[in-house]
């Protein structure tokens, strides 16, 4: 009730309600960082699932899962090719220097038994909370490695 009487006596100065053009390109600004957060958390994903194969197309490239090479790379070996010198010749720009060392990243288990094993994991990951547990929740039991 005494806010109301310091407005109407003047004392308050009016709450800042933005544009619509300015609320616009916030919630333009907020759709691309949930965005590029998902594209991030599907390319780390990618990279592990990768790496429990023990591909290690990262170690090799340097600008990661999203360069042009490693995407083709990728593809390659969606498509079931598993020879790594016929990967690494997917190699685009500077890296085509180092397909001896992409040869040897893309050197991985790609049996049959993995294939369908990283396919399963894939469409079977559990959902991951954007929750962080408090310390107070966290006990030895949760701490055990897996």
């Amino acid at each position: 009730m005494w806010l109301a009487r310091l407005t109407q006596r003047g004392m308050l100065r009016p709450s800042f309600v933005p544009s619509a053009a300015i609320r616009a390109v916030r919630d333009f600004t907020r759709a691309r960082t949930d965005l590029v957060r998902e594209r991030t958390r599907c390319l780390q994903r990618l990279e592990k699932l990768l790496e429990d194969a023990m591909v290690k197309i990262t170690s090799a490239v340097a600008d990661g899962m999203k360069a042009k090479s490693a995407v083709a790379m990728v593809a390659a070996l969606i498509a079931g090719e598993r020879d790594p010198r016929r990967i690494s010749d997917l190699a685009k720009g500077p890296l085509r220097g180092k397909r001896d060392a992409l040869a040897e990243a893309l050197d991985g288990n790609s049996g049959r038994a993995w294939r369908a094993a990283a396919c399963s994991r894939a469409t079977s990951a559990p959902a991951r909370s954007t929750v962080a547990p408090s310390r107070s929740s966290i006990t030895s039991d949760t701490m055990t490695p897996r």
